[in-house]
């Protein structure tokens, strides 16, 4: 089938629409679809080259084109602002403490670690809100926002289809139209899907921060002042201090001893590992919950409104929409796999410990909650409530597995869910995941440890720092949990008392385990090369115009409100679009074949969006499409 015309393929959908597209219109090419497959894929890689390299600054050597992936700009932004948080703690201690150890500080509190070389309740003032900003700042809720950014940004630089289905003068069949009113309509939702699941992550984050902040202020201005006071913290700052650390598993305390004060203390203890879960070892569980309870509230109260068809998009394609956003089955099985290992180290803390001495003096009830405590917070957090060092040697040798498989759970479910993957496919996926990191970080596990014991081999003489205890420090800066062993006589972690070349080792592995968790950069929210052609594209004033170089127009600072006649259709052909239509392809295998006779309505671009997904609503990129 030839065509003589027809509308721009959407943004998306290329490089493989434009190479269809393109083989469509030369005359006497057969209908065979692999006849010239290995030739468009050499086309469409050479005309990305020659845009990116057309509107990248020239000065970058070829081989960065197309490397610059998101875990490597991660990667090199948490060690860029990790050393520069470093230089200006050392600038507020008055030079008072080496850069090494100011480094190391900055560093753990960015990647949410919590190991410390210096007492941070002895810090001054504006060290300990530079140490709470780096917290911040390094928090994976508000990380998981920065992916969402980047995509919607891609939808808003690029150009919005259908918007010229008639260019130079060539009228496009009425088939082209209803597939360009059928893209037009799964532009907007989808861009609109990525605002809405923004906006409800920031407010789940702030509500969270709020709440616990008021609450545990208000007890301890009531209850536990005088055990604040003893340590010469402040009541407030000390609360607003603590759940900033909880919610982001960082471990950081402003009392000497960390939670250890506290231990008999249900409230305490019980918000502290509920906002560790709610930050970060159960996250995609609450967020989805709060993405559900809205959707059921925005459905109650308009139920064919805008923003309800919207969040029941969301509902439906989770994973297109935010990382840690995961399809109900996934969800449920994470919330399984976060359940058992809870028990099973909750079940080995306490029947290797219950009589121990850390749990001296505590009654029934304070020994099951300071178990539940450190069950919830050994994989992620590192707050310390009782001394480890005194814990039995069995349950440290259960702590180092459970530090390593720190970040499987979620990691793993948020790659076996990514939307390109067939869902029948979906447990092999996780199986396959599960393996690869488990053999990947062995590396980090055991190269790091390997060092640091060659480097203190010196030391390795003294009873208290012993090969053992240093697998333990490398495995707690690999989970970026922050527990420690420690050190006799220093309230610090066992890291104080290594060489600055060991601890720049710790550092290496700290900022590689709070980059592992990161999903793999095939998944669309994460195409950093899509970003760089829309941008290409917008600013060259279209995609042909990007290729050449040249000037061009700005990039609108927002998408227009209706991108085409038909971005608001039918309520019914809207409500068609949320139930069939998958969110939009990146990278699309193929494109369908253009069919001239298809009306033009808005019940047809819904049919025959819907239709272009395949069986059972699938489109054909998720058996084997290059990217969500």
């Amino acid at each position: 089938m030839e065509a003589d015309g027809g509308a721009p393929p959407p943004f998306w959908t290329a490089p493989e629409s434009l190479r269809r597209l393109s083989r469509l219109s030369r005359p006497g090419v057969t209908a065979d679809k692999s006849a010239h497959k290995q030739q468009q894929a050499d086309d469409s890689e050479a005309a990305q080259r020659r845009l990116l390299r057309a509107r990248l600054p020239s000065w970058l050597p070829e081989a960065v084109y197309g490397r610059v992936t998101y875990y490597r700009a991660h990667l090199a932004a948490f060690t860029l602002l990790g050393l520069l948080g470093g230089a200006v703690l050392f600038g507020i201690e008055g030079g008072r403490r080496p850069f090494t150890s100011c480094a190391f500080t900055t560093v753990s509190a960015l990647t949410q670690t919590g190991l410390i070389v210096v007492d941070t309740a002895a810090l001054r003032k504006p060290s300990q809100a530079l140490v709470l900003l780096l917290i911040t700042a390094g928090g994976g809720i508000l990380g998981s926002t920065i992916p969402i950014t980047l995509r919607r940004l891609v939808f808003q630089w690029a150009p919005a289809p259908g918007t010229a289905p008639g260019a130079a003068g060539v009228a496009a069949p009425s088939g082209a139209r209803a597939r360009a009113a059928a893209e037009a309509a799964r532009h907007e939702l989808h861009f609109e899907a990525l605002t809405l699941v923004r906006r409800a992550i920031l407010v789940y984050w702030a509500a969270l921060l709020l709440l616990a902040f008021l609450l545990l202020g208000g007890y301890l201005h009531a209850a536990r002042r005088a055990t604040l006071a003893s340590e010469g913290v402040a009541t407030w700052w000390f609360a607003g201090f603590h759940v900033i650390s909880a919610l982001h598993n960082a471990g950081f305390a402003l009392t000497s001893t960390n939670l250890i004060p506290f231990r008999d203390d249900a409230l305490v203890l019980n918000l502290t590992a509920f906002l560790i879960l709610a930050g970060n070892t159960a996250h995609p569980i609450f967020l989805r919950l709060a993405v559900y309870g809205w959707w059921r509230w925005e459905a109650r109260r308009a139920a064919h409104g805008r923003r309800a068809a919207v969040l029941a998009y969301v509902m439906r394609h989770p994973r297109a929409c935010a990382l840690q956003l995961l399809p109900p089955a996934t969800t449920a099985t994470l919330a399984l796999a976060i359940a058992a290992l809870t028990a099973a180290e909750f079940g080995l803390l306490l029947g290797f410990n219950a009589r121990s001495p850390p749990f001296a003096g505590l009654s029934g009830y304070g020994v099951l909650n300071l178990g539940w405590f450190h069950s919830v917070d050994v994989r992620t957090a590192g707050f310390n409530a009782l001394d480890v060092a005194a814990l039995s040697p069995p349950i440290w040798v259960v702590w180092v597995a459970a530090m390593y498989l720190s970040a499987l759970p979620v990691t793993v479910s948020i790659r076996a869910s990514n939307p390109a993957r067939p869902a029948a496919g979906t447990a092999a996926a996780a199986g396959h995941e599960l393996k690869r990191m488990l053999t990947a970080d062995l590396f980090w596990l055991y190269a790091p440890w390997a060092f640091l014991v060659c480097a203190e081999a010196g030391q390795l003489h003294d009873a208290a720092l012993t090969p053992f205890s240093l697998l333990f420090e490398n495995a707690s800066a690999l989970g970026t949990v922050g527990l420690s062993l420690g050190y006799p006589g220093s309230v610090t972690s066992l890291a104080a008392r290594l060489s600055p070349v060991s601890q720049w080792a710790l550092m290496l592995t700290m900022l590689v385990g709070r980059n592992r968790g990161l999903p793999r950069d095939s998944e669309a929210l994460l195409a950093l090369e899509e970003l760089y052609l829309a941008r290409a594209s917008a600013e060259g004033g279209g995609r042909g115009g990007g290729v050449e170089g040249g000037g061009g127009r700005r990039p609108h600072p927002h998408p227009p409100p209706h991108p085409h006649p038909h971005a608001h259709p039918h309520p019914h052909a809207l409500a068609l679009a949320v139930r069939s239509a998958p969110p939009p392809r990146v990278l699309l295998p193929t494109i369908a074949d253009v069919d001239d006779s298809a009306p033009a309505t808005a019940e047809a671009s819904a049919a025959s969006a819907s239709a272009l997904d395949g069986p059972g609503g699938r489109s054909p990129a998720a058996d084997g499409g290059a990217a969500v």
